[in-house]
């Protein structure tokens, strides 16, 4: 696999290319969102409960 043939590929598949970033970033993003509220909104508390 040349230098040409890798080429061919972006130019044919460019869009491609352009929207593997857009991609992570959506995945990234939502499971960045999921992680916090999974942190501060339980479905049961697990650990530590604060003194009163």
């Amino acid at each position: 696999m040349g230098f040409n043939s890798i080429l061919a590929d972006v130019q044919e598949n460019w869009w491609l290319y352009c929207l593997l970033p857009i991609v992570a970033a959506l995945i990234g993003y939502g499971t960045k969102l999921a992680a916090i509220h999974m942190m501060f909104y339980p479905l049961k508390f697990v650990g530590i409960k604060p003194l009163d």
